[in-house]
């Protein structure tokens, strides 16, 4: 049986068109969702954000990639609950958080230009955590990623965990699980308890 997915800020549809099956994508922008209409054309687009998320059917995987590490903790801990209360019993909501090792390479071009820090959650991954078990999900899994690749990454993940995406792309995805040294980032799955 293929999941019921689901993919918030999907953006211009980077991931959901590597994936095999069909999902349901959402963006607060038009413009973002013209794009990943013409990317993932067998997926069904919706223009809402996180905050507003609401469907009569549940998801067995909600994907939300450079979404999350831009929100406050109350944001984020409100994002969790719609998040929550859209997943199936036992579902899998898979999203990307900077590591200190990101906010130092951040603080390190600080110092050569500066740039408003309204993105980029500083928020160690222990109170990620505990946030998301506050907010009914068990951690099951953690990964290194780097920002760069970090898209990629999750779809490596997804693959290990779903086996969705296609062939060709199985390919590259091994060769790039060879090359995390620099890994500045951290990709969460969360189970709904």
């Amino acid at each position: 049986k293929n999941p019921r997915l689901l993919e918030i800020a999907v953006g211009t549809g980077r991931v959901a068109k590597n994936i095999k099956g069909k999902g349901i994508g959402i963006d607060a922008s038009e413009n973002m969702l013209k794009m990943a209409r013409k990317n993932a054309p067998g997926w069904k687009f919706i223009r809402m954000d996180v905050m507003n998320l609401k469907f009569n059917k549940k998801f067995d995987v909600i994907i939300s990639l450079r979404l999350l590490r831009n929100f406050k903790k109350t944001d984020r801990k409100s994002a969790y609950k719609k998040i929550y209360n859209s997943l199936a019993p036992k579902g899998l909501f898979i999203f990307d958080m900077p590591t200190g090792k990101h906010n130092k390479i951040l603080e390190f071009i600080d110092l050569f230009k500066k740039h408003d820090r309204i993105y980029e959650a500083d928020t160690p991954i222990k109170e990620i955590k505990m946030e998301l078990k506050e907010s009914g999900f068990d951690v099951v899994n953690l990964y290194n990623a780097k920002y760069e690749g970090l898209m990629f990454r999750a779809m490596c993940i997804l693959n290990d965990k779903l086996n969705i995406f296609y062939p060709l792309l199985k390919k590259r995805m091994e060769r790039y699980m060879n090359n995390l040294r620099l890994a500045t980032n951290v990709i969460l799955i969360a189970k709904k308890q």
